[in-house]
């Protein structure tokens, strides 16, 4: 079976990095921000393939900028990116971020694989639009569960698997605590 190639190797360093990169600073929408802005997102995909002629998902080059970004290969915006009036923490009201939480620990996949995984992302957009009647998009709500996750106000999903994998803890600490258990 052949191996796959790095995300960071996707594209021609040559030909294909740099168009990217001016789109990207064209549309001055930092790569944090741009799971917020999906129609900017595939503003980039498209205009990245009517000159390169060559089809990339939106999000495999979000992952692309994504991986680049985090080997300090990738242009920063500093001054010139765009401002939003509305933080992501305020995006959705309290009853619906208690939803988001509990569908996320439902499916029970780390919040990283959202970021590479569109099914993913649209199974996540269902559930939600089931659950509370609101037709926010997928991407959105991954934005918004990454802002709660940066400021440490999101479960991690390993707590929550930690958990299920030892269903007796709670038994197995008070008998641990009267000294009756193995």
């Amino acid at each position: 079976m052949p191996r796959r190639k790095p995300i960071k190797d996707l594209l021609d360093p040559i030909l294909e990095k740099p168009v990217l990169e001016k789109l990207y600073l064209s549309y001055r929408v930092a790569t944090d921000q741009l799971r917020r802005c999906p129609e900017v997102l595939q503003a980039i995909a498209d205009g990245f393939e009517r000159i390169t002629s060559r089809r990339i998902d939106a999000g495999t080059l979000l992952r692309y900028m994504l991986n680049r970004r985090k080997d300090s290969d990738w242009p920063k915006l500093g001054d010139n990116a765009k401002r939003f009036g509305t933080s992501l923490l305020d995006l959705l009201p309290e009853g619906f971020v208690n939803t988001l939480k509990r569908i996320y620990v439902a499916i029970d996949i780390p919040l990283d694989e959202y970021l590479f995984r569109r099914k993913l992302v649209t199974e996540l957009e269902r559930q939600y639009a089931a659950e509370t009647g609101s037709s926010e998009s997928g991407n959105v709500l991954v934005a918004v569960m990454m802002a709660y996750r940066k400021r440490g106000l999101w479960p991690t999903i390993r707590e929550a698997t930690a958990e299920r994998l030892r269903p007796f803890a709670d038994i197995e600490e008070v008998a641990r605590r009267h000294g009756t258990g193995s």
